[in-house]
């Protein structure tokens, strides 16, 4: 039995051929995407502005910021239709949807640029990379006002929505934007019971280690979610800044590492139980199966980040004190956490540097947050003192 949902997470990768459906534009019309698709707060903002306030927008930012996303999604809020793709561009009444100003001839770019700024009686929204922004907008004149370059240029860098050329346009860096929450918020829809119901009429479920990852991740869903947007979080604010794509092509490598059900199945039973345990979730997050690193998870540009900083690296004095010195639950784990760890102390001894840092991304991500002592362990796992405190200030 396959469950199809698999071979589509791995598609949302780059890690393999099989990607197809890493950019927007074959997102929307695949059918898979609404199981994992959720509200992003940036496009309730954009149907304000745009819809009522009758602003023309502009999104730009870098390829996977979810620009196209909130486009297809503006489309369908207006049109009350699903949107399985979007025109170059769309007219709606008095609503002009630019799907991408890059696929259009200059001539096309200054003539939509110079009616948005003279007809009132539309509003348009335009999705464009930085570059293309930029050379549109140098020719760009109302009546004697040219286009501030410099003007364009700090919107640009700027983190929150910001209005240039006497207020005809709001412009959108979403690159600069903060999409983690959403981007976790996916990961949750990736794991959800609903899509892996298939999996129980398999004859590998027992052994299979895609599945064994999800009910582990399961089992412990509020804990991994909050331990996966502190660590991104770390990033973003070391101004590491990740893309909505980056971040669930990541997620869904760390949940398959690249492998599908004919892989599963293909393998003997001894080989598909030495399978799970080089996939677990908290090793492939970072690019290795605990020991040695992938070369194909290093075309992923979340963990070439993460694993600069080495997360992990700098020791807890109380945690190292207290964990090698007993195999006790000491840490009061859930029932498929602790089974996780009783593995890896049977399959290591308890001096291997390889086991003692499994043992450490173990607890990061799989042990909840109950105490002093293991919020001082999260921060200096992420090597960052004041994160904790920062995030709740801010």
């Amino acid at each position: 039995i396959k469950n199809p949902f698999v071979p589509y997470l791995n598609t949302l990768s780059n890690t393999s051929a099989n990607n197809e459906n890493a950019t927007a534009e074959s997102q929307i019309g695949q059918p898979f995407f609404k199981r994992i698709a959720v509200n992003n707060p940036l496009t309730d903002f954009v149907y304000q502005k745009f819809t009522h306030e009758k602003s023309n927008i502009i999104l730009t930012g870098n390829a996977g910021d979810g620009k196209t996303t909130i486009a297809a999604d503006i489309y369908t809020k207006i049109t009350g239709k699903p949107c399985t793709e979007l025109n170059k561009i769309e007219e709606q009444g008095k609503f002009v949807i630019v799907k991408d100003m890059s696929e259009l001839f200059e001539a096309e770019r200054r003539k939509i640029l110079s009616e948005a700024v003279c007809n009132e009686a539309k509003c348009f929204l335009i999705v464009s990379n930085t570059g293309t922004l930029l050379e549109s907008f140098k020719d760009l004149v109302l009546g004697r006002q040219k286009a501030d370059r410099s003007e364009l240029l700090r919107a640009l860098e700027a983190d929150a929505p910001q209005k240039v050329f006497n207020d005809r346009f709001v412009i959108l860096n979403i690159g600069r934007m903060d999409s983690i929450d959403t981007a976790v918020n996916v990961f949750r829809r990736m794991v959800d019971k609903a899509n892996w119901k298939k999996c129980s009429e398999c004859t590998c479920s027992r052994d299979c280690a895609i599945l064994y990852n999800v009910n582990l991740l399961q089992d412990n869903i509020e804990t991994v979610c909050t331990r996966v947007t502190l660590l991104y979080r770390r990033l973003y604010e070391y101004n590491i800044r990740l893309t909505m794509r980056q971040m669930t092509g990541h997620l869904a490598y760390a949940i398959t590492s690249g492998y599908n059900c004919r892989d599963i199945v293909n393998l003997s039973d001894i080989a598909r139980q030495e399978l799970i345990f080089s996939t677990l979730f908290f090793n492939r997050f970072f690019g290795d199966n605990g020991k040695d690193v992938q070369i194909e998870a290093l075309q992923l540009q979340p963990i070439q980040q993460i694993r600069k900083v080495s997360f992990g690296a700098v020791l807890h004095p109380f945690f190292e004190r207290t964990t090698w010195a007993t195999d006790k639950n000491i840490h009061s784990l859930n029932d498929s956490s602790y089974a996780v760890l009783q593995r890896l102390n049977k399959q290591y001894e308890i001096t291997n540097s390889d086991y003692r840092q499994q043992v450490r991304r173990l607890i990061y991500f799989l042990k909840s947050n109950g105490s002093s002592e293991m919020e001082d362990y999260i921060m200096v796992f992420l090597q960052s003192p004041m994160l904790l405190g920062f995030l709740q200030f801010t």
